[in-house]
């Protein structure tokens, strides 16, 4: 059986092999054997970079070499990098390396717009070793109420949502845990927007019902699954996207699980008890699956 790392490389190589064909998401988890969510969320965090961008940006970059060191016309290279028409290559060009084709075709000066993802050489100096301990576990149904935001006016409503929660958590009078809070990423319905993954999130606290939920908020269940955790101790207003994109990069990587697509979301606990240097337990929650 070959492991996430092996099948990500193979799909990658697929990639670069098909750049004048059509590649979408169906086909390359397909051909891979992966669902689709867990294609794009393992891209996604290994390339920086929604799929289909990658593809792009690796298109024009294969379009730029040949402006400079083929011979074919541009309407042909258009063609071959999966665009309709000049116009809509032109334009896209034009987005990438601030200039039209026929002007860098006379520069004669090739670069690439992106180079092709080496999964070899990923950075060892990642936030992954940090990690305390990892581990699988079946995890009961949560119920959680708090405070919800969309992320299409940008990352600050994380943060907006976070100190709207800490004013009013109080409001909460059947908390079943009062030493941790939680942060939900539900990607059941995200969508690109310019280029940026956009997504619901969850600022909460475990309850055990929802027999009175304080008005403003909102109520969340979070379903039995098996779990991926990993665990550190760090300070709660610090980004955790670093980890996250660790855990991909790495973790992931070497594992014969999957994430389980029918789970779109995952969640990080956050201890509410800090230390001297004020750190305090963070936990982050992948739901998971085996191959």
């Amino acid at each position: 059986m070959k492991t996430n790392k092996e099948k990500i490389a193979i799909i990658l190589q697929y990639i670069e092999d098909h750049l004048d064909e059509n590649l979408s998401l169906d086909s390359l988890a397909q051909y891979v054997g992966y669902s689709k969510y867990h294609l794009h969320r393992m891209l996604s965090e290994l390339l920086g970079m929604p799929i289909h961008l990658y593809i792009q940006k690796r298109r024009l970059s294969k379009a730029a070499y040949e402006l400079v060191h083929g011979e074919k016309e541009i309407v042909e290279i258009a063609l071959a990098a999966g665009y309709s028409s000049q116009q809509a290559f032109h334009l896209a060009f034009k987005k990438g390396y601030k200039k039209t084709p026929d002007i860098y075709r006379r520069e004669q000066k090739y670069y690439p717009l992106l180079l092709s993802y080496d999964i070899e050489k990923i950075d060892q100096k990642s936030k992954f070793q940090r990690f305390s301990h990892i581990q699988i576990i079946e995890n009961r149904e949560r119920i959680c109420i708090g405070y919800s935001c969309s992320t299409l006016l940008g990352f600050f409503m994380i943060g907006k949502t976070w100190r709207k929660m800490h004013r009013h958590k109080q409001w909460i009078a059947n908390r079943t845990n009062h030493e941790f809070l939680i942060g939900i990423n539900d990607y059941s319905r995200c969508k690109m927007d310019k280029d940026h993954l956009t997504f619901d999130y969850y600022a909460m606290a475990e309850v055990d019902g929802f027999e009175t939920i304080p008005k403003g908020m909102v109520s969340k269940v979070l379903p039995a699954s098996d779990y991926a955790v990993f665990y550190l101790r760090g300070k709660k207003e610090e980004s955790v996207q670093p980890w996250i994109e660790s855990i991909y990069k790495e973790w992931f990587l070497k594992t014969d699980y999957e994430l389980n697509d029918a789970l779109r979301f995952d969640f990080i606990r956050y201890g509410e008890i800090e230390d001297e240097n004020k750190e305090s337990q963070i936990e982050i929650w992948i739901p998971i699956k085996r191959h």
